[in-house]
């Protein structure tokens, strides 16, 4: 929620002493904060340009909390099957993965 209320009222990163006892995840997010935007649905993403495709790509920022949750959903797959857990690696580390909007 810092994460996202900093996005929101665009609100600088605070300096690298403030943030020493902070998590990793909180210390990345907010060396990131010049590519987090919040969508017009105030979900929290990650806005990336591939220069080699000049593509941008949206990957939503998943809360820690809920990241089990939706790979186990994942891994489950739409219609109940589960994916090979290689095959769902790959999936989660490719562009395409990116333009589904998730990112892990």
């Amino acid at each position: 929620m810092e994460i996202y209320n900093a996005v929101l009222s665009g609100t600088p990163a605070p300096a690298q002493d403030m943030l020493s006892a902070r998590s990793a995840e909180v210390k990345n997010l907010y060396a990131q904060l010049g590519c987090l935007r919040i969508s017009e649905h105030d979900v929290l993403y990650r806005e990336y340009y591939n220069s080699s495709t000049s593509q941008t790509y949206r990957q939503t920022v998943v809360p820690l909390a809920l990241r089990r949750q939706i790979s186990d959903d994942l891994h489950r797959g739409l219609n109940g099957a589960t994916w090979d857990t290689a095959e769902l690696r790959s999936c989660c580390r490719s562009d395409s993965f990116g333009r589904a909007g998730l990112s892990m």
